[in-house]
């Protein structure tokens, strides 16, 4: 693992350079998802004003790049600077997987729920075939699903886990915590390593992945850029 580290370092590049080459709309020396799956993008060699970076923003409402500071031409501008914590798990298995509630996989029935439960409490980041970019695992009461995670960005030795959500009328239930556990052990039996990123800011979910195993790694930046009206 630790002869490709440094692709954690980029690890929308080299996601969208690898396992998630179909995904992958390039512009010049960047690389962005496609639009309608997650609007992250990156580059590479971050030291020119690529024109790409207005193309990406006038077929998309909002977009991030992630990792390295990108120049930007004059059309662009950066609108907001979020920083993560990078998270790696660092075992070899995931331990007690037991769990109180079932733990379901997400099909393109529940995607509807699932799009609206993410959005109620990470506005923003999730798009109509983010879903598509993995596997997703949710909780459910009743008919209502109130706790989901699942996997997004993937790299051919990374697989990083997203969208850890609870609906706040079900929280205090560990059920961030199942669901975390259950994307660790389906990562590992593909080979990969699990990572994440938790807002630098959200002492709670740090403590969480702590616990499930997860270690820090590095600061990550997400630019969110605009375009000049």
């Amino acid at each position: 693992m630790s002869d490709y580290l440094f692709k954690l370092d980029n690890p929308v590049w080299y996601a969208l350079t690898e396992t998630h080459a179909h995904l992958c709309l390039p512009l010049e020396n960047l690389r962005f998802y496609k639009s309608d799956y997650c609007t992250f993008g990156a580059v590479f060699n971050s030291d020119q004003a690529y024109s790409g970076f207005e193309t990406y923003g006038r077929i998309t409402d909002s977009f991030y790049v992630v990792g390295h500071k990108p120049v930007l031409p004059d059309s662009c501008y950066i609108k907001q600077q979020v920083i993560c914590d990078q998270m790696i798990y660092t075992h070899e298995t995931v331990g007690d997987l037991h769990t109180e509630k079932e733990i379901v996989t997400l099909s393109i029935t529940h995607y509807d729920q699932l799009i609206d439960l993410v959005n109620l409490v990470q506005p923003g980041y999730f798009r109509a075939k983010t879903p598509e970019m993995g596997t997703f695992y949710g909780i459910f009461e009743g008919d209502q699903l109130v706790a989901a995670a699942g996997i997004r960005i993937q790299l051919n030795e990374f697989t990083e886990i997203s969208s850890v959500v609870t609906h706040p009328n079900f929280l205090r239930k560990n059920y961030a915590l199942m669901l975390t556990k259950q994307c660790i052990n389906e990562i590992i039996k593909t080979g990969k390593t699990p990572f994440l990123h938790v807002l630098e800011t959200n002492t709670g979910a740090i403590a969480l992945y702590k616990k499930a195993g997860f270690e820090y790694r590095r600061k990550m930046m997400f630019w969110k850029i605009g375009l000049v009206d």
